[in-house]
């Protein structure tokens, strides 16, 4: 490209040389500058994390009646962690507003977890009496993953997790109760029916104080209009909060087991499945942590100068043509009006360069030149001092 525009054709180097430098002005004009319509991507990634439930428990005595009985009690909760992975897109033609999730870049956690603990009663041979043997703690994490944000419309909505943890042993251990010995067991297991999650909205706002949104998404894919303030070249600010609803059923079953041997007696009970339940969550919603996205307003791009406005000095150089060329076609030169009016020609020497015939003559007398040169060249110079001759008679 760059060889082309520089190439000279004709008599006007200077113009073809003004218009590739309008040229490659031009091209480096739209390197340097952002366009103004081109589409800007960062990131949106909510993130959601609670405990959802927390609440004290206690069963009753099992068996309800007996020499040797076990009471459960607990602290129970329920923690519930949503990440989202993905993209936040503006589109400058347009204002228009957009988001769009990894694939499989979504997870839910929840975590179910109790802190337990184990009261065994006893009466024997008239010696009655209750000891706490422990506290014990229970965790378990389940998850799901999901391609965000499950508005509607989405393939993975609503985001489902349904399980079964266990059973596994917890504690298998001795105790001591006066001069008696025993040992207690519990193993536990989770039933969850299912743990649900699934987008409702995301809130766009410019300013984050704001009393409502700007705009709102409410279905996977949905491209809104929202426009951003601020001037080009300035970093703005927008905010998204996106809102969900969570459905959750969790129950935990504590079996525990219980040996004691006191006074000569042994006992023993168990194992026994007692149910804890937790609070059903049905359609509670739930507010994910707002998240600011920067975007870099672009430059307006300016204008290319046109290339013609680059020519003018030089076509008013093409008008007029230089001053060298004239001087040759009104004045000859000194050197020739001197051979044209006296040209040396001497029969017993050859004439010489400064003759302008430029040869010598060899041994066979042929007139050939030292350096290449022959009758052609012999030609030329007689041809040039006719020329020359006409001119001044001319003149």
């Amino acid at each position: 490209m760059f060889a082309h525009g520089i190439r000279v054709l004709g008599d006007q180097p200077m113009k073809t040389f003004a218009f590739t430098t309008a040229a490659v002005t031009t091209l480096f004009a739209f390197v340097g500058t952002a366009n103004a319509d081109e589409t800007q991507s960062v990131p949106f990634e909510p993130s959601y994390e609670d405990r959802i439930s927390e609440f004290p428990w206690e069963s009753n005595y099992f068996p309800s009646s007996g020499p040797l009985q076990v009471k459960l009690g607990a602290a129970a909760y329920q923690e519930l962690s949503i990440e989202m992975d993905g993209d936040a897109e503006y589109a400058w033609e347009g204002d228009s507003f957009a988001l769009r999730g990894v694939q499989d870049g979504g997870s839910l956690l929840s975590t179910i977890g109790a802190d337990v603990t184990v009261t065994v009663a006893y009466d024997v041979l008239g010696f009655a009496g209750e000891i706490e043997i422990g506290v014990y703690s229970i965790s378990e994490d389940v998850g799901q993953t999901f391609t965000p944000y499950v508005l509607d419309g989405a393939a993975d909505r609503p985001v489902a997790s349904a399980f079964e943890v266990g059973p596994f042993n917890l504690v298998d251990e001795p105790f001591t109760v006066g001069s008696g010995t025993g040992n207690f067991k519990l193993d536990f297991r989770i039933d969850s029916p299912g743990i649900t999650f699934e987008g409702t909205e995301v809130q766009l706002r410019t300013d984050q104080g704001s009393a409502g949104p700007e705009a709102s998404i409410i279905e996977e894919g949905q491209v809104v209009g929202l426009a951003m303030p601020g001037q080009p070249g300035e970093r703005v600010s927008i905010y998204g909060t996106e809102y969900g609803l969570i459905n959750s059923e969790v129950s935990m079953h504590l079996m525990p087991t219980v040996e004691l041997s006191i006074f000569g007696v042994d006992l023993a009970i168990g194992p026994f499945d007692i149910e804890m339940e937790y609070p059903l969550l049905e359609g509670q919603e739930i507010q994910f942590d707002d998240v600011a996205m920067e975007f870099d307003i672009p430059e307006a791009p300016e204008d290319p100068e046109d290339p013609s406005d680059d020519g003018d000095d030089d076509d008013d150089d093409d008008d007029e043509p230089e001053p060298a060329d004239d001087d040759d076609d009104d004045e000859p030169e000194p050197a020739d009006d001197d051979d044209d009016d006296e040209p040396e020609d001497d029969d017993d020497e050859p004439m010489g360069d400064s003759a302008g015939l430029g040869g010598v003559e060899g041994e066979d007398g042929c007139g050939c030149s030292a350096n290449g040169r022959g009758p052609n060249t012999l030609a030329f110079g007689l041809m040039t001092l006719g020329l020359l001759g006409l001119r001044r008679r001319r003149n």
